[in-house]
């Protein structure tokens, strides 16, 4: 199977997705803070939950009403269509989404979901944002990934001005992945 390049990604998403992704996410961000000025309490999980579903939200109402697009929900799973592109939006970590290991979430990184005859194929990338510790400063990129090997990853956090610039960063630049932790339970004696 071919992936497309990020070259090829950026030539189908161009600067009005770039655009359209971002304000998604920053509106999501917008939202988060006020929902934890008024649930001080709530989880790290709770409030990426709240942004996902923010998100989604966005996305569909900028691309719900445009027959160019398709969006797909398998499995709880929300992807939005874009030539042979599927979109998936996430929180990202060096990159890579952050998800609770599943056969589904295998699948997806492998690049072997099937999502149905009108996209046997396609392209799985991540569209996500990237903060600080501190949760107040977001970045936006788009990765492509399969299995733990990123194949590439696109900087669109815009610039001064306000203009996605797409800015793509070499492999070698990014961090590995933290290794996975085992957990060793001791016997009840």
């Amino acid at each position: 199977m071919k992936y497309i390049t990020a070259e090829e990604a950026e030539a189908s998403l161009k600067s009005e997705h770039y655009q359209n992704f971002i304000s998604a996410m920053k509106r999501a961000q917008e939202d988060s803070i006020k929902f934890v000025a008024q649930h001080p309490d709530i989880t790290p999980r709770t409030k990426s939950n709240f942004v996902n579903d923010k998100i989604r939200s966005y996305i569909r109402e900028q691309y719900s009403n445009n027959q160019s697009y398709k969006i797909l929900e398998p499995h709880s799973s929300f992807f939005l269509i874009i030539g042979k592109i599927a979109a998936r939006f996430k929180k990202l970590r060096n990159s890579r989404p952050s998800n609770i290991v599943t056969g589904q979430t295998t699948l997806i990184e492998m690049q072997q979901l099937d999502l149905g005859e009108e996209m046997k194929s396609p392209t799985i990338v991540n569209v996500g944002y990237v903060t600080n510790k501190a949760g107040d400063v977001w970045r936006y990129k788009i990765s492509c990934l399969i299995g733990k090997q990123l194949l590439w990853t696109v900087d669109i956090t815009p610039d001064a001005e306000g203009t996605a610039m797409p800015v793509p960063i070499p492999e070698t630049d990014i961090p590995p992945q933290a290794g996975q932790v085992k957990r060793v339970h001791k016997k009840a004696q």
